[in-house]
């Protein structure tokens, strides 16, 4: 129940959800077969399938070897026979092996080292907690998973204390993805569906009385009225209402590029305008150089003399903006431009903004649907 207000804070459609489900699902036919209910085959059956299918989706692919790698940690320090830490050791050999089966092959089985490699823009979901805390201190997710990484660190001390060295593998399963979350956010998710099997191992001997069965029923109850009005959740199925309306207006009016785009939205544009229209940027910070974010794409939106310069250098017509940027840079770019005799507006919604620039092919599309500048007004997000 403690996890719930951490497997809420992310409830939208993630590639990670795949990483979740098959840490779940190695995580349980591994204990399963340590506890002699499953017998091998069906795990070298499915967790190197699961792995090929891992290895292609999902970045966290890692985690599939380093479960089995615990797991037979685990089997040699509980004293299983020799036969079950062989067959966990080939397992372990053959889980590591069939992530080479991916388009890149070894590049591709090393990706998840690049996790070490400095990018040149810093993601809000890859900040630490104390980061998050400190920029956004109104959501209450981050404080809330301090709290149960202590709960998670206090159990893990207790269990040392309580099963010695037999111990090991799964405080240093909760350790590590303790650690990990606190210096990256988008991991609290992940955390979440951890924290369960892992607090369970941690505090088992001490919740088997009725009258503590009784505590955590009130607590449980409680806790979903709790997330109820602090998390709500909406259920929907597809898309966003109109987000693709930017879109279709820019296809339907035959609006013509080179385009600015900011980080955000370029993924949306190359599903959009792939084949038709390029993109400056989009937000796979691993394809692009360290020095490409801090010397050419954030310049051009602070300082309005190098964004001249990048105009006349790249010839930009349209400037296609996700408005809910929340950089510095991105927000005084969008009032810069708003302020901007050169460019027009000439659409706005919830999710987007498209500047064309006057005097350029699409000038047609300004005189017909260029914005006025009273409907757009500046609003400070700084609390202090």
């Amino acid at each position: 129940m403690a996890a719930l207000i951490l497997l809420t804070s992310r409830a939208e459609i993630r590639p990670e959800g795949f990483s979740v489900f098959f840490v779940a699902l190695d995580f349980w036919l591994l204990q399963r077969f340590l506890q002699g209910t499953i017998n091998s085959r069906i795990l070298f059956l499915v967790l190197p399938l699961v792995q090929i299918i891992w290895v292609n989706t999902h970045i966290f692919f890692i985690l599939g070897p380093v479960l089995v790698g615990l797991f037979l940690w685990q089997a040699k320090l509980i004293g299983k026979n020799k036969e079950l830490i062989g067959l966990l050791g080939r397992l372990l050999l053959l889980t590591v092996l069939v992530n080479l089966i991916n388009p890149s092959g070894l590049a591709g089985m090393l990706t998840p080292f690049n996790g070490f490699k400095k990018f040149g823009y810093d993601l809000a979901e890859n900040q630490s907690v104390f980061f998050m805390i400190h920029r956004f201190g109104d959501i209450i997710v981050y404080k809330y998973y301090l709290v149960t990484a202590m709960i998670m660190a206090a159990g893990m001390v207790i269990c040392l204390r309580r099963e010695g060295a037999k111990a090991l593998p799964m405080v240093v399963l909760g350790a590590f993805v303790t650690i990990v979350t606190f210096r990256a956010v988008r991991l609290i998710m992940p955390f979440g569906f951890l924290f369960i099997p892992l607090a369970a191992y941690y505090y088992a001997p001490y919740i088997k009385s009725i009258a503590v069965d009784m505590f955590l029923g009130v607590v449980a109850t409680a806790g979903i009225i709790l997330c109820v009005f602090l998390f709500p959740i909406h259920p929907q199925i597809g898309l966003s209402p109109k987000v693709n309306a930017s879109a279709e207006f820019f296809k339907a009016q035959g609006l013509k590029g080179p385009i600015f785009s900011n980080y955000d939205i370029g993924g949306y544009l190359i599903y959009h305008l792939q084949g038709q229209e390029k993109v400056f940027v989009d937000n796979r910070q691993e394809a692009f150089p360290l020095d490409f974010f801090r010397k050419v794409y954030i310049p051009m939106q602070e300082d309005p003399l190098v964004w001249e310069k990048s105009v006349e250098k790249y010839g930009f017509n349209i400037i296609y903006f996700y408005r809910n940027d929340i950089t510095p840079w991105g927000q005084s770019f969008l009032i810069d431009r708003v302020q901007d005799p050169q460019w027009a507006p000439v659409f706005v919604d919830d999710y987007t903004i498209i500047f064309a620039r006057r005097g350029s092919i699409d000038q047609p599309i300004i005189d017909r649907f260029e914005l006025p500048k009273s409907m757009f007004r500046v609003v400070s997000n700084n609390s202090k």
